[in-house]
C-alpha cells in the first residue's frame, strides 16, 4: 500500500509484501497458514493467532542484536525499518516460548470468560448511553505512528485490511492534515462521552512534539463535553524508535485525566445558565474532582488546576460548550472566587478540603511554590529561563514539563509556540 512507512524501503528494492521475507520464511509461513485452514473451526482461530505471532519475527525487519541472547522478535516497533544485519530464524525458534505462554493464557481466559474484545471504529460504538464505568484511551498521536501502514504485514496474511478512511491520524498519503485529525478525534471523544456514565473518568495518554497538536487534543476533549482535571507526565522507561534515534523526539507521554460532569450539575446549571450563580455551581462541582494535594520527593507541589486563571479557562470552556455566555470578566471571576471559596498558597479549595490540605502542608518539607504562568511567547521564554536556571536539561527532558504549561490559560489571540524554535532563538545549547 502507499505510505511513508510501507514505501520507506523502495530504494533498496523492497516494493511488495513478499520482499519482506526470505524464500524459506515465505514457504514456512505459507505452509503454516495453509495447515491452519485445514483444521476444524473450533481450533482454527486459535492456531491462526499462534501463526500470526511469527509474521513480524520472521520478516527482514527482525534485526540481529548481538547484545541479546534471544533473537526472537528483535524488530523496532513503530517502523518497518530494515537493519543492516537481519536474522533468519525458524518457526520453532520464534514460537517455542510463545506457545507455552499462549496455552496458559487461553486456559485462564476460558475459565474467566468475562472479557469482551472487539475491533471497531471508536466513533461508532453500538452500545447504549452511559453504561461504561471508566475509559482508558491511547489515541493516535497525530503523525507519530502510521497504524494502518504498520499493520499491513499482519493484515496481508489474514487478507483483512483496515478501512483507513476514518483513521484518526495526520498523514500526507491519506491527505489528512491537522483539521482532519481534529474532526476525527472530536467524533471519537463524543462517542466516549456518550457511553461513559456521568461523574466517571477517562484517562487519555498522549504524546506529540508539536504544541498545535497538543492544543488540538485539549480543545477536542472540551468540545466533546469532558472537563480536564489533571495533566501529568508518564515515563514509560523504554523509548520508541524515534525517541532513541532523534534528540527532539519525546521520551515521556502525558496523562490527561478528564471527567464527564454528573447529571446534578447539568440540572443546576440549566437553572442558572448565563448567570453568576451558574459560574459558582460549576466551580463548586469542579473543585470536587481536582486532587487536593500533590507530592514529589516529600515536597508539596502546586496543583496547577486549582490556579484561579486555569479555573477561569475551564469555566469558559464549559459555558461555551453549553452555548451560554460567560457573565464574568477574569478580574471579577478571581475576586468572586475568594468570596465564595478559600485560597491557600495561590490555590482555590472548598471549605471541607482545607483541613486535608493543611495537614499535608505541615508534613511537607517546603510549601508549594507557584510556578510562572505561561500565557504567551514572552512568559514561555521566562518559564524556560527559570526552569533551566534550576537545572540544565536536554530537549527531551524539557518537553513534557513545557507542554503541561500550554493549553489552559494560553491567550487565545496568541499563536501556539513550539519548544524547539524557542530554545534555538533564545538559549545556548
Amino acid at each position: 500500500m502507499e505510505g511513508g512507512e510501507t514505501r520507506r524501503n523502495d530504494p533498496i528494492g523492497i516494493t511488495h509484501l513478499h520482499h519482506f521475507y526470505t524464500k524459506r520464511a515465505l514457504m514456512t509461513l505459507g505452509f503454516g497458514h495453509q495447515y491452519v485452514d485445514s483444521l476444524n473451526e473450533e481450533i482454527k482461530c486459535y492456531m491462526r493467532f499462534v501463526i500470526q505471532q511469527a509474521v513480524l519475527g520472521m520478516a527482514k525487519i527482525a534485526r540481529y542484536v548481538p547484545t541479546h541472547y534471544s533473537q526472537v522478535n528483535q524488530y523496532l516497533s513503530g517502523t518497518l525499518y530494515i537493519g543492516s544485519q537481519v536474522v533468519d530464524v525458524s518457526l520453532e525458534y520464534v514460537l517455542g516460548g510463545k506457545i507455552k505462554r499462549l496455552t496458559k493464557l487461553l486456559g485462564t481466559f476460558q475459565k474467566m470468560n468475562s472479557a469482551l474484545i472487539s475491533c471497531q471504529n471508536l466513533s461508532g460504538f453500538r452500545i447504549a448511553d452511559a453504561v461504561v464505568d471508566y475509559i482508558f484511551l491511547d489515541p493516535p498521536f497525530g503523525a507519530n505512528l502510521m497504524y494502518s501502514e504498520l499493520n499491513f504485514l499482519w493484515e496481508s496474511w489474514l487478507q483483512v485490511f483496515t478501512n483507513n478512511q476514518p483513521e484518526a491520524i495526520i498523514n500526507k498519503t491519506q491527505r489528512k492534515d491537522l483539521s482532519d485529525y481534529r474532526a476525527l478525534m472530536v467524533d471519537c471523544f463524543k462517542e466516549a462521552f456518550r457511553i461513559l456514565k456521568p461523574g466517571r473518568w477517562m484517562t487519555v495518554e498522549f504524546s506529540n512534539t508539536q504544541a498545535r497538536v497538543w492544543n488540538t487534543l485539549q480543545t477536542t476533549l472540551q468540545e466533546a463535553g469532558f472537563i480536564i482535571a489533571n495533566v501529568s507526565a508518564l515515563d514509560k522507561k523504554q523509548g520508541s524508535f524515534n525517541a532513541i534515534t532523534t534528540t527532539t523526539a519525546v521520551k515521556q507521554d502525558l496523562i490527561i485525566s478528564a471527567y464527564k460532569p454528573n447529571g446534578n450539575l447539568q440540572v443546576r446549571f440549566n437553572k442558572t445558565a448565563g448567570t453568576e450563580a451558574g459560574v459558582w455551581e460549576f466551580i463548586r462541582s469542579h473543585l470536587n474532582y481536582l486532587p487536593i494535594t500533590k507530592t514529589k520527593d516529600g515536597t508539596l507541589e502546586f496543583v496547577v488546576e486549582r490556579d484561579p486563571r486555569i479555573l477561569y479557562d475551564r469555566t469558559i470552556a464549559y459555558f461555551i460548550s453549553h452555548s451560554s455566555l460567560v457573565p464574568l470578566s477574569s478580574q471579577a471571576f478571581q475576586a468572586g472566587l475568594r468570596e465564595h471559596f478559600i485560597e491557600k498558597d495561590g490555590m482555590i479549595f472548598l471549605p471541607p478540603q482545607v483541613p486535608e490540605y493543611e495537614q499535608q502542608r505541615k508534613l511537607s518539607k517546603h510549601p508549594p511554590q507557584m510556578e510562572l504562568f505561561v500565557s504567551d511567547e514572552r512568559s514561555a521564554i521566562d518559564w524556560l529561563q527559570q526552569y533551566l536556571n534550576k537545572h540544565p536539561a536536554t530537549h527531551q527532558q524539557i518537553h513534557p514539563q513545557f507542554t503541561q504549561k500550554l493549553g489552559a490559560g494560553w491567550k487565545k489571540h496568541e499563536l501556539p509556540v513550539e519548544l524547539e524554535p524557542l530554545l534555538e532563538l533564545n538559549f545556548n545549547r
